[in-house]
């Protein structure tokens, strides 16, 4: 009996050291993203300045879309972004089609155990040097919330954009948002 309340104690001593490591680790990207953004406002962050494309945006939309609007959700004009396509394959035509257009290949992909997510099949990333930007995610769910959260674990950049398919973003949008939320800060 006494060894059976030791080890539940342990087991949460250990839960909760995992905790503590997951927000210590969250807090150190956040303070970094922080010190970025006053760094660039000290620095002026008038328009004209291109320290403000420091700031990474991953930028996902979830659900079916043709070659065409990836095309357009490419021509962003923002350094320092990635576009994340979070689809279930099944439900989409002509997935080979984009994957071979793109150069896409599968990836390695181990989710934390934080979100809980609903069946990632596979993970692409474009080995063509002008499609880096590109990420494709097969997700088993076409939940908005659950593509969502395959989103938030593939994304590179601490700043996270989620968008349907039908929102289309204008080539300075990313610029906009990143400007206003480093006034906001």
């Amino acid at each position: 009996m006494l060894n059976i309340i030791l080890y539940t104690f342990l087991a949460f001593i250990l839960y909760e050291t995992v905790v503590l490591v997951r927000c210590a680790v969250g807090l150190v990207r956040v303070s970094r993203a922080l010190r970025r953004s006053n760094t660039i406002l000290r620095d002026g962050g008038s328009s004209d300045n291109d320290d403000r494309h420091t700031f990474g945006v991953s930028v996902a939309a979830v659900g079916a879309l043709s070659s065409s609007a990836l095309e357009s959700r490419l021509a962003i004009d923002y350094t320092y972004f990635e576009f994340i396509w979070v689809a279930d394959f099944k439900d989409v035509g002509g997935v080979e089609a984009i994957l071979e257009r793109y150069d896409m290949s599968p990836v390695d992909f181990l989710p934390s155990e934080g979100l809980p997510l609903q069946g990632v099949r596979k993970v692409f990333r474009s080995r063509a040097r002008r499609f880096r930007r590109l990420v494709i995610v097969d997700c088993a769910s076409s939940s908005f919330a659950d593509c969502a959260n395959c989103a938030t674990e593939v994304a590179s950049y601490d700043l996270l954009l989620v968008t349907d398919n039908r929102t289309r973003l204008s080539s300075a949008s990313l610029t906009l948002l990143v400007d206003a939320l480093l006034r906001r800060s």
